[in-house]
C-alpha cells in the first residue's frame, strides 16, 4: 500500500487534472445559455443563466423571460434569442452573430450622462425581427445605438421596427430582404440597396449617407425599379403641414438624385387619414437611358432622362407640395439655359392613368458644380412623377404657344384653372373645355390670347359648377389653343377631385341629351354592388341592358348608350342596386 501522504497527494493532482479537464471541455463547447436571474439581474452573474455560466464566444443566449439585465463587460456571443419583453442596460458593446427578435427589447445606457464609451450596445450581423427594438423608457438622452453588419428581415411593417431614437448603423449595401420600419436614425456609410424592398422611416427618424455626393454613384439609398417595375421605394412619414424630408435616392447603379418634398397647403389636418403603418409619401427614381420615350406616358416625344414618381398613402389630394430635385445634367443632352420643373399626373402606376407634363415651376436658380442642377418647385397640385425640363416643350421645335404650365384646384363649388405661356404666335385665345368622363368635351369659356409675345404671360378662369358638377367625384379639363389661321393645338389634361362621395346611388343627367345616335349615362355608387341599367321606349319595352346584375365598386361610373337602330322619340334610363331605383328621360332626336 501507498504511504498515506503520498496518496493524498496522488489524489489531489488527479483531482486537479479532471477539474482542468471538465473547464476546459466547458470552456471549448457551445451551449444554449437560458436566463434565469429573475426580473433584475446582472448579465454578468453566472448564477443567473442555466446551465451556471457567464455567456461567452460561441454561446447562444436565449432570454424569455421578462427582464431588465445590466451588462457590466464587453462580451461576445454566437446568438441572441428574445421572445418575452426585455430591457438591456450596458456602457459596453455585446457582439453577436445570428439576433432574433420576437418581443419589444429596449436598450439603455448605464452612465447616466449617455453613451461614455462610444459604443453600439448591439452589433450585430444578421437581424430577425417580429418584434420591435427600441430605447429604453427611462432612459433620457437622445439615442441609443446598435449596428447591423449583415441583412435585416422582418416579417412585417405594420407593428415591428427598429424604434425611438435608436440609431442605427447598417454597414452592408445589400441589408434589406424584406419590407424595414425605422422610427429612429438610420446611418448608411456605404449606401443601401433597396431591391424590391421598402424602406420605411418614420417622423422622428432620419436617413444619414455621410459618404453620398450628389451626382456620383453609391453611398446612397438605390431604387433599382424600372418603369415597369414600382417595387423598392422610400416612404416617409407625414403628419402634418409642413413637414419635409430629403429622399437621398438614386437609380440603381446610377447618381444620386436626391429630391426634397415639402406638404404646404391645405392646413386641414383632416388630410391625414389611414395607411400602412401611418401617413407617408413614398418616392423612389428612374433612370432612362436615352431620354426620349423614358416615361411610359410619354405623349409628346419629350425629352425624360430621370423621373421621381412620388405617391401619398394616407394623404388625401388635393394637397400642395414644394422642394427641390437635383440631378446630374449627364442625364440630359446639351447644356439648357432654362430649366423647368414638371409634373405629370395622374400617376402613370395608377390603374386608367391619362394625362401629360405640366411644366409649373421657375426657371433654373442653381447651378451646384460642374453638371450639377437644381431645379426647385413650388405648388405642385398634388402626387404624380416629377421631373425637369424645357420649354418648348422639353427643348422640342418651337411651336406657336409654348404652354409651360397648366394646373386646376376644386374650392368652394368652383374650379379655379391656371395656365402660362413663355411665348406665344398669333394666338387667337384658348377655349376652356370641360369632361365628365374624359372622353366627351364641352366648351364652358374662353380666354383671349396675346397675339405674339416673347414674355411670359398667365391666365386664369373659374368654372363655376352646379349642383349636379359638385356631386362628381372627378372632372377633366382641356385647353383648345387656337390661332389666328384657325388651327389648333390641346393641351394635356388635368384632373380635379372634388372629394364628393355619393350617399347611395346616383344617376346623373345623360350627355349629350337630347342625343343622336350615342350618349353617356354616369351613376355613381357609394360601396360595391350589383348594377342593372336598362333602357326602355315610350311603350316600357326593355330595349337595351347595359348591366345586369353586374359588380360594380364605390365610385362614379359610365356607359355609353348608342341607339343608331332605334327610332327617334323618348326613352327611359333604369338603375337598380342596392335596393335603390332611379330613372331620367333620355331624347333620341334623329
Amino acid at each position: 500500500m501507498l504511504p498515506a501522504r503520498l496518496f493524498f497527494r496522488i489524489a489531489t493532482r488527479m483531482f486537479f487534472i479532471v477539474t482542468m479537464v471538465a473547464l476546459l471541455t466547458t470552456q471549448s463547447s457551445a451551449v444554449t445559455k437560458t436566463w434565469s436571474g429573475g426580473a433584475i439581474g446582472d448579465w454578468g452573474n453566472g448564477f443567473n443563466w442555466t446551465p451556471n455560466g457567464v455567456p461567452g464566444s460561441g454561446d447562444d443566449v436565449v432570454i424569455s423571460s421578462s427582464a431588465s439585465i445590466t451588462n457590466g463587460s464587453a462580451t461576445t456571443i454566437n446568438s441572441i434569442t428574445v421572445s418575452s419583453a426585455a430591457t438591456i442596460i450596458s456602457d459596453y458593446q455585446i457582439t453577436v452573430g445570428n439576433t432574433t427578435i420576437s418581443a419589444p427589447l429596449y436598450l439603455e445606457y448605464e452612465s447616466s450622462t449617455g453613451n461614455v464609451n462610444g459604443i453600439n450596445i448591439l452589433s450585430i450581423t444578421n437581424l430577425n425581427l417580429s418584434g420591435t427594438i427600441e430605447r429604453g423608457s427611462s432612459w433620457t438622452t437622445s439615442d441609443v445605438r446598435i449596428s447591423i453588419s449583415g441583412t435585416i428581415t422582418m416579417s412585417g411593417i405594420a407593428s415591428n421596427f427598429i424604434g425611438t431614437d435608436v440609431y442605427t448603423n447598417i454597414g452592408n449595401e445589400n441589408a434589406l430582404q424584406s419590407h424595414v420600419r425605422f422610427e429612429g436614425d438610420i446611418n448608411l456609410p456605404n449606401g443601401l440597396v433597396l431591391g424590391n424592398y421598402d424602406l420605411y422611416i418614420g417622423i422622428d427618424a432620419d436617413v444619414l449617407t455621410p459618404n453620398a455626393v450628389v451626382g456620383s454613384a453609391g453611398d446612397c439609398i438605390e431604387t433599382a425599379g424600372d418603369n415597369s417595375n414600382p417595387a423598392g421605394t422610400v416612404r416617409k412619414q407625414y403628419t402634418a403641414v409642413g413637414d419635409e424630408f430629403t429622399f437621398n435616392v438614386s437609380p440603381g447603379s446610377n447618381r444620386l438624385s436626391p429630391i426634397t418634398i415639402k406638404i404646404i397647403a391645405p392646413t386641414s389636418s383632416s388630410k391625414f387619414t389611414s395607411a400602412t403603418p401611418w401617413p407617408h409619401i413614398s418616392v423612389r427614381v428612374v433612370y432612362n437611358s436615352g431620354g426620349n420615350g423614358g416615361h411610359p406616358e410619354n405623349q409628346q416625344n419629350q425629352e425624360v432622362w430621370v423621373h421621381w414618381p412620388v405617391k401619398g398613402f394616407g394623404i388625401d389630394e388635393p394637397v400642395y407640395l414644394s422642394g427641390e430635385m437635383t440631378f446630374s445634367n449627364t442625364y440630359r443632352s446639351g447644356q439648357p439655359d432654362e430649366l423647368f420643373s414638371a409634373r405629370y399626373a395622374p400617376h402613370y402606376e395608377d390603374a386608367g392613368s391619362t394625362g401629360g407634363w405640366d411644366l409649373t415651376g421657375t426657371v433654373q436658380v442653381t447651378t451646384t458644380s460642374g453638371n450639377l442642377r437644381s431645379v426647385p418647385f413650388d405648388g405642385f397640385p398634388g402626387f404624380g412623377d416629377f421631373t425637369v425640363g424645357q420649354g418648348n416643350p422639353f427643348g422640342g421645335d418651337p411651336i406657336p404657344v409654348e404652354l409651360t404650365s397648366f394646373s386646376a384646384r376644386f374650392t368652394d363649388d368652383a374650379v379655379r384653372l391656371n395656365w402660362k405661356t413663355a411665348t406665344e404666335l398669333n394666338n387667337y385665345g384658348f377655349a376652356i373645355e370641360r369632361s365628365t368622363d374624359r372622353e366627351r368635351w364641352e366648351e364652358v369659356g374662353f380666354m383671349e390670347g396675346h397675339g405674339t409675345s416673347n414674355s411670359p404671360k398667365s391666365y386664369a378662369w373659374t368654372d363655376r359648377l352646379d349642383e349636379r358638377l359638385t356631386r362628381l367625384p372627378e372632372l377633366a379639363y382641356r385647353l383648345r389653343q387656337i390661332d389666328r389661321d384657325g388651327t389648333t393645338e390641346y393641351s394635356n389634361i388635368v384632373l380635379v377631385n372634388t372629394g364628393a362621395l355619393p350617399e347611395g346611388v346616383e344617376l346623373y343627367a345623360a350627355y349629350p341629351n337630347p342625343f343622336n345616335p350615342a350618349t353617356t349615362i354616369s351613376f355613381s355608387v357609394a360601396e360595391t354592388a350589383n348594377v342593372t341599367l336598362r333602357v326602355y321606349n315610350a311603350l316600357g319595352q326593355v330595349v337595351a341592358t347595359l348591366l345586369e346584375g353586374s359588380a360594380m365598386d364605390a365610385g362614379l361610373h359610365t356607359m355609353s348608350f348608342n341607339a343608331e337602330t332605334l327610332p327617334s322619340g323618348l326613352y327611359m334610363a333604369v338603375i337598380e342596386a342596392g335596393g335603390a331605383l332611379q330613372q331620367q328621360k333620355l331624347v333620341l332626336n334623329k
